[in-house]
């Protein structure tokens, strides 16, 4: 007997984020949380995992209710080549008949009044753009700057075990360190659950989040068709 086939959602709301996984789902759902900003109007997704990223975005247009969207945000990892990565989300929106920003944060549509896409890379600043790393890369910031003496101990540790780690590797690893030593319960935590504001290991109010958060604040208005709204 084939495998029963789960049933893909229908799009229930005007503006979809979706990220590669339920880390970047997560993190944007409680930034938006922490920060006060409206999501009554998005809906936020993961895509599964990196391997099904592709998939997901080119099946888009077959979403029930997907005529509906407004706005569609794809957030993606920069890794070790925000290029080329950006360049690989590029495609699977055009394979997938969608429209495909030259360039991160700027919007494309297909016309005035047409479906608006943007393309977030993780981590960027406005002034530098696209940045080697991951969601793991801005995570880090705020919680290596609240945990200065448990970051001490881990730039001891990763003298003895780092070696020939890439920059996306060594983030992953620093952030992995912090949340095993911060939460003993559960070393191996998630980043869905890690990043909950009750678990209080991560503090998504600092300083280092802000350019991300402005984006989703701002992120309907982008979307508004040329020339005025539908």
């Amino acid at each position: 007997m084939a495998p029963r086939r789960t049933p893909v959602p229908p799009l229930t709301k005007d503006y979809l984020i979706v990220g590669e996984g339920k880390g970047d789902a997560a993190f944007v759902s409680y930034l938006c949380e922490a920060r006060t900003i409206d999501v009554s109007d998005f809906q936020i997704e993961d895509a599964g995992g990196s391997g099904n990223f592709g998939d997901y975005i080119e099946g888009l247009r077959l979403r029930p209710n997907f005529d509906r969207a407004k706005g569609l945000l794809v957030i993606g990892d920069g890794d070790d080549r925000p290029e080329a990565n950006f360049t690989r989300i590029r495609g699977h929106l055009k394979k997938g008949k969608l429209p495909f920003p030259n360039e991160p944060l700027h919007v494309a549509r297909n016309g005035p009044g047409g479906l608006a896409v943007a393309v977030m890379m993780l981590p960027y600043t406005l002034a530098a753009g696209p940045l080697k790393g991951s969601l793991e890369t801005i995570l880090l910031t705020s919680v290596e700057q609240n945990n200065i003496a448990i970051g001490a101990c881990i730039d001891a540790y990763h003298a003895c075990v780092g070696k020939g780690r890439t920059r996306n590797e060594e983030h992953k690893f620093r952030l992995r360190c912090f949340l095993a030593a911060l939460f003993p319960e559960d070393p191996n935590i998630s980043l869905q659950f890690a990043l909950s504001p009750t678990r209080n290991l991560i503090d998504l109010n600092h300083p280092c989040f802000d350019e991300v958060a402005d984006f989703f604040r701002g992120f309907a208005q982008l979307c508004a068709p040329l020339g005025g709204r539908r």
